[in-house]
């Protein structure tokens, strides 16, 4: 009964990594898109498939905790929930699944597709994205000298102003990587690990050795009184809590 939405988008002049690598992030959420106020604490893992990330929200009702739980697939593939509020406070929000594709096309362009599931039809295209009929309007016209057109508050425009940016393939050695970035340098070193692997004759992470009907990436939003926290939860929680003390 829900409604799939597929989003194919320009694309990318730049290096699929730098695609990947920007949905892998967790600061920028904060820094490009102001998702969160601050920067919020989160903790990267190595998963069955690839990177996985838990971040505390602070977006969460008063003596309650919540957790949200998002996987980077290996090599290429970004899967997440989010939540659309509605303008109007009196309507409750819609949590939508979404799953992102970075495809290499060559060395210095790669382009991305979107995935949204909604579970249920949304009442108006405002639900979709960052409100089509806006988004359309504020395109980039032929006389307009700029690379692009407004993109405030257009997540996916966002982030291709960004990472392309940074040039058709960055060059790593100029970097300084920081605290923030660990959930990045845990992604190279998965898939530099994968690459070693197949060198070697292994299988590496992200391939299915068969077919399944499901994969459970374990990934959305749960909440908890602060009391009832599951044990399997509570040393996760306290560790990204302390963490939120001290940013």
């Amino acid at each position: 009964n829900g409604k799939r939405w597929i989003e194919k988008h320009e694309v990318y002049n730049c290096n699929w990594l730098q695609g990947v690598e920007n949905t892998t992030d967790t600061t920028h959420l904060t820094y490009l898109h102001r998702i969160y106020d601050k920067c919020p604490s989160f903790k990267s893992v190595e998963g069955e498939y690839g990177v996985k990330l838990y971040i505390l929200e602070r977006r969460t009702k008063a003596n309650h905790v919540a957790l949200r739980k998002r996987c980077t697939v290996l090599p290429t593939i970004n899967r997440k929930s989010r939540e659309l509020r509605p303008k109007d406070s009196h309507e409750r929000p819609i949590t939508l699944q979404q799953a992102i594709w970075i495809v290499p096309i060559d060395d210095t362009h790669c382009e991305e597709m979107r995935l949204t599931v909604y579970p249920e039809k949304p009442q108006e295209q405002r639900y979709h994205g960052a409100y089509l009929d806006q988004a359309k309007q504020r395109d980039r016209k032929p006389y307009d000298r700029r690379f692009y057109g407004e993109i405030k508050g257009i997540v996916p425009l966002e982030d291709k102003a960004m990472v392309e940016s940074q040039g058709p393939i960055v060059d790593r050695t100029l970097e300084h990587p920081g605290y923030g970035d660990r959930a990045i340098l845990l992604l190279r070193k998965m898939i530099r690990d994968g690459i070693a692997e197949v060198a070697n004759g292994g299988t590496p992470k992200g391939v299915l050795k068969q077919d399944l009907p499901v994969v459970d990436l374990d990934i959305g939003v749960e909440e908890y009184p602060t009391d009832q926290i599951p044990e399997r939860t509570k040393q996760l929680i306290a560790e990204l809590q302390q963490q939120a003390e001290q940013i």
